[in-house]
């Protein structure tokens, strides 16, 4: 996971794990489906493949596994970062404020 940049979904479950601290496939599916329709399964396919990569830990016991995120809110943040600075603004830091002021700047 050293170089792990969360995918869209993957992002939304780390959020709610972030905000909660631990939680179960489910309360994340009814988080997650107050927000759009999704299917229950694909909510835990994502979790299992996140467990996999070694994203999220789950303590094993019962029948509903608690999940838990495995890398800091702040490490990720800081990987997406770099990663867009890399990716869209060739590495310059004044590029990359002159976009965000422009994104939050409303149109005249």
């Amino acid at each position: 996971m050293p170089s792990y940049i969360p995918a869209r979904s993957e992002l939304e479950i780390l959020n709610i794990l972030w905000d909660e601290g631990q939680a179960t496939v489910k309360e994340i599916y009814d988080r997650l489906s107050r927000r759009r329709p999704m299917a229950y399964t694909t909510v835990l396919k994502t979790m299992q493949i996140m467990r996999a990569k070694g994203v999220v830990k789950t303590n094993g016991k019962g029948k509903a596994h608690i999940y838990k995120a495995v890398p800091k809110r702040e490490l990720i943040r800081k990987r997406m970062v770099r990663d867009l600075l890399e990716r869209s603004f060739s590495g310059s830091v004044p590029d990359l404020f002159e976009a965000v002021f422009e994104a939050k700047t409303p149109a005249p």
